[in-house]
């Protein structure tokens, strides 16, 4: 936020009294510079409604003014109402294109929007005109890192510290994004200097702190981790997790109070078994289940090829690579062979881990297996807002050992779990493909078949977990898991009629 700025004498508290008497005095009389000076005063002591009101009536005296129009824009942003401050920042712009502070509360308002590519665009021209401005540049890092453009948010995290070296705001940002894309050394180091300036913020300082917490504690649980995943014993994993440190296990009580409301909607849900079964010859399952969990091209032909590679040690297709699809079936194959209700009920974060970090081992950067220390990938699966880092250790505990347990085995259990990740996000990234294997897996238990959600059905399953949050209820998932089964019958038909190999 780019707001006006602050006279440097005299009582404000005073100062603002005398102004305030001077126009009750001169009711009749709008003086410009008094209202300005005013509103500014106001502004400086977070009395942003009053200070709107003043500004407002000093840019309808001097409509071409484009610094009233700003700083009317940035009390509205400070006050939340962010269309508005797209609206008066757009007026302040046509006035003065090459004004910054506008561009740059416009770029705040389309942020906290959700409008990131905006937000990018006006970032991008603030910084054009204020190519030293350590803020801007930070700003505009952090915009581009939700964003995804990973090595662009790097370098202007770097310019901001080229520019400030001692600006720990950017340089904690610089270490969340290294946790975030190379999980190193370095990453850490960046945020352990940022977290002991003194000038950092209290809010960034707890989040660079529960980043750092959070590490260590996978520290102590990565060689229980790797001990489950040799042998398949997760009892030191499971009992590694019950020692969490309690600063790390407060749930998110919105998280917790939504999932106990779906929860219980789950114990209502309207389905029909022949709904979730999949008809004719089903021993292809695990390799449809795994390809899409690869996001493999689900069209009959292609999946033909890539079963006929696998089967006789060929190259495989570079998603299939990526995503290491072996492994992939492999875990599809272990799960089927499993008793989920025997086991998960009272090692389910040890199972969470395990499968977690099967099915992500590929991919480091992604944390396979632990926690997530910063924010996961954008845009998965509808949740408007996932649970904070901080968060996840306490709000899965909830999830899995209160919650879970009053909901119905079966397909409830299977959505509320499915729901409930996605929901929450534990993990860095994955945590579709997670919730969907978990689920499968609770179904496997209780007779069906396992979850194929291809590229096709993606959308619709994104628009029924989307809806959850207004409807309170897991009713729309469990409706787009049925569209899901229905598109990937007609997947297994194909495949059927044009494979004759065998896994």
């Amino acid at each position: 936020m780019t707001g006006p700025e602050q006279p440097g004498t005299g009582s404000v508290a005073e100062r603002i009294t005398a102004l305030r008497d001077h126009l009750e005095e001169h009711p009749g009389i709008q003086e410009i510079p008094v209202l300005g000076e005013l509103a500014t005063l106001l502004f400086g002591t977070r009395q942003f409604e009053e200070a709107a009101k003043f500004f407002s009536q000093a840019a309808s005296l001097s409509p071409r003014s484009p610094e009233l129009l700003n700083n009317l824009a940035a009390c509205y942003l400070e006050m939340g109402k962010y269309h508005e401050v797209i609206e008066t920042a757009g007026k302040a712009l046509k006035i003065d294109p090459a004004l910054g502070a506008a561009l740059a509360n416009r770029a705040d308002a389309h942020r906290k929007l959700g409008q990131l590519r905006r937000a990018a665009d006006d970032y991008q021209q603030a910084v054009n005109l204020e190519p030293r401005s350590p803020l801007l540049l930070n700003k505009a890092g952090a915009n581009l890192q939700l964003l995804g453009r990973f090595q662009e948010a790097r370098q202007h995290f770097e310019a901001a510290l080229a520019a400030s070296p001692r600006f720990s705001r950017a340089r904690l940002n610089l270490g969340l994004l290294g946790l975030q894309t190379d999980n190193d050394e370095a990453a850490r180091r960046n945020i352990q200097e940022a977290v002991v300036d003194r000038r950092l913020d209290p809010h960034s300082r707890e989040i660079g702190n529960t980043a750092l917490a959070i590490l260590k504690n996978h520290d102590r649980l990565a060689p229980h981790l790797e001990t489950a995943l040799n042998a398949r014993d997760l009892a030191p994993l499971g009992e590694a997790l019950t020692q969490t440190t309690e600063t790390l296990l407060f749930p998110d009580r919105d998280a917790i109070s939504l999932l106990e409301e779906i929860a219980a909607s789950c114990k209502n849900l309207e389905w029909n078994e022949k709904q979730l079964r999949y008809a004719g010859d089903t021993q292809h399952l695990p390799f449809l289940e795994a390809a899409a969990h690869c996001q493999l091209d689900p069209h009959a032909e292609t999946l033909k090829i890539v079963l006929n590679s696998l089967g006789e040690g060929r190259q495989l297709p570079a998603h299939a690579v990526q995503h290491n699809l072996p492994a992939m079936l492999d875990a599809c194959r272990e799960r089927a062979e499993l008793d989920m209700e025997a086991s998960f009920p009272d090692q389910g974060e040890a199972w969470l881990s395990y499968w977690h970090a099967r099915l992500m081992g590929h991919d480091q950067s992604a944390f396979p297996g632990l926690y997530k220390p910063v924010p996961g990938a954008q845009g998965n699966g509808g949740a408007d807002r996932a649970t904070a880092p901080g968060n996840v250790a306490g709000t899965m505990r909830q999830i899995l050992q209160r919650l879970a347990r009053n909901v119905p085995a079966g397909v409830p259990r299977a959505v509320f779990l499915l729901t409930a990740i996605m929901r929450v996000q534990p993990f860095r990234d994955g945590n579709e493909r997670l919730a969907r294997f978990i689920g499968s897996w609770q179904l496997q238990g209780n007779g069906l078949h396992p979850i194929i959600v291809t590229s096709q059905a993606q959308q619709i399953l994104t628009q029924g977990l989307s809806r959850v949050r207004n409807e309170k209820s897991a009713q729309p998932v469990l409706d787009s898991l049925v569209s899901a089964y229905r598109n990937a019958q007609q997947l297994l038909n194909e495949f059927n009629r044009i494979s004759t190999s065998a896994l």
